[in-house]
């Protein structure tokens, strides 16, 4: 799109020559009306916003699953701790069959501790279970998230693991289900990869919203992801989506600390499509890639994430540039790990979208037309 230039009135001046004659008047020459810039489009607003939002949620996975070395006491750190447990137990011959989650009541949980309790259980030499509960209150008495976890042993340096996760509001009623699926493979030291699968649902009887995938090979000096999201807006109706390419630089710490810094930087490109017609497809690892439109756009972006030891996001300097979308869009967080988000018209600098997020991924975008949506767990749904 052309940006706007200032007007300017030129006014071309000429001398008459000989004789002594005085010189005519001089006429200004009007110089031609300047081409408006369009307002950007919401369906432009919504494609940005998605990259954005699909890079948030990126660099929480590589936090949680890829941050193992750091020490934090995160649910992550369970995981990948009960992964290694069932690896070491596993031998030729064992059975890999799932012997079924526990129920609630007969899960031991740890006590309360920065809004959250867990509690790891041995089912047999090659399968352990991670529970994990996060409650809106200190006290741990409002529930907000849980998640039951299950990982079994397929090899003595690799493991498959189960997961679903229901949140909750304040008043109790369920308003995201999300079903995950990992493979997490060691191959020595401290290099590994882990392929994270998920999809979500208003609840576990109802449609799936969206559905995603994430693929890191970690190294002890970076981590090299890729993923990918299909979000379905039954409202509209209408696909969209993303696919990135990142590189999470050596991370703050490899021991116990208190914050871990996850520095991400890569590219980024936005789908499009009609209802049910956009899905993600893994590649060469940690490729994944979206199949069924060709991208209506492609950007690149850079910042930090900086994480708590319980996995709580606290500070963000992020910006993501989509040129052939003339859209720039910025992420910073506030008191208390609020996330707010900018989108604006490159050529005019006009802020056209802006989204507030809980450190959950969880909030509202409103669109430059006033219209707005919600979002769940970085994703849009509208």
């Amino acid at each position: 799109m052309k940006k706007t230039g200032l007007l300017f009135i030129t006014c071309l001046l000429t001398a008459c020559g000989g004789g002594g004659g005085s010189s005519p008047s001089t006429m200004p020459v009007p110089s031609p009306t300047p081409t408006a810039v369009p307002i950007q489009s919401v369906s432009t607003q919504r494609s940005v916003a998605s990259e954005m939002l699909a890079v948030a949620s990126l660099s929480e996975t590589a936090f949680g699953f890829g941050a193992r070395y750091t020490g934090v006491a995160s649910l992550g750190r369970s995981v990948q701790s009960g992964a290694r447990t069932a690896m070491s137990g596993w031998h030729e011959g064992a059975s890999r069959i799932p012997h079924g989650t526990r129920s609630a009541s007969a899960v031991s949980y740890s006590a309360c501790a920065n809004r959250a309790e867990s509690a790891t259980v041995t089912v047999s030499s090659t399968e352990v279970q991670v529970y994990g509960r996060t409650f809106y209150d200190t006290a741990c008495t409002q529930l907000f998230q849980d998640s039951v976890i299950d990982i079994i042993a397929t090899s003595a340096l690799s493991a498959s693991i189960t997961e679903t996760q229901t949140s909750t509001l304040l008043g109790g009623d369920v308003y995201d289900y999300q079903t995950l699926a990992f493979v997490v493979s060691s191959t020595g030291g401290s290099n590994s990869n882990f392929t994270l699968t998920s999809s979500e649902a208003a609840s576990s009887t109802s449609p799936k919203t969206s559905s995603s995938g994430v693929s890191c090979v970690i190294s002890s000096t970076s981590i090299s992801c890729g993923g990918a999201n299909v979000i379905r807006l039954t409202a509209l109706p209408a696909d969209i989506g993303a696919a990135l390419d990142v590189t999470v630089s050596s991370l703050s710490s490899r021991t116990a600390a208190p914050t871990v810094t996850v520095p991400i930087s890569g590219t980024a490109a936005a789908f499009t499509g009609a209802a049910g017609s956009l899905s993600i497809l893994p590649g060469n690892l940690p490729a994944w890639s979206l199949v069924g439109a060709s991208p209506t756009d492609r950007s690149s972006f850079s910042g930090t994430f900086v994480y708590t030891a319980d996995g709580t996001l606290i500070s963000t300097n992020f910006s993501l540039a989509d040129t052939s979308a003339d859209a720039t869009a910025t992420v910073a967080t506030s008191l208390g790990g609020i996330i707010n988000g900018t989108i604006t018209q490159t050529s005019t600098g006009k802020t056209v979208a802006t989204f507030t997020l809980y450190s959950t991924g969880s909030g509202t975008i409103t669109y430059g037309n006033g219209s707005g949506a919600q979002v769940v767990h970085y994703n849009l749904l509208g």
